[in-house]
């Protein structure tokens, strides 16, 4: 998990997601800032397999997927940004 969290992009999603309102992908592409599509899915994967993120698709057409941090680690910015 400290290899996911200390990579280049991680600190940045995670503070992204530290809102209490789920973000779409492109919220989260535009809010973590200059990051490619397939690194920005990527990294929400692994943060979502350690979870860090929580992914929640609506069944609409096209697909709809919000990310955010889980009800549990809602304070999880905030410790991060005390660390660093």
């Amino acid at each position: 998990m400290m290899v996911h969290i200390s990579d280049k992009w991680s600190i940045p999603a995670i503070f992204a997601a530290g809102g209490f309102i789920p973000l779409l992908f492109n919220e989260m592409k535009h809010k973590v800032g200059d990051i490619s599509q397939r690194m920005l899915m990527v990294l929400l994967r692994n943060l979502e397999a350690d979870g860090l993120i929580t992914r929640t698709v609506f069944p609409e057409i096209p697909p709809r997927v919000a990310y955010q941090l889980p009800p549990v680690k809602p304070y999880l910015h905030l410790i991060i940004n005390k660390v660093f």
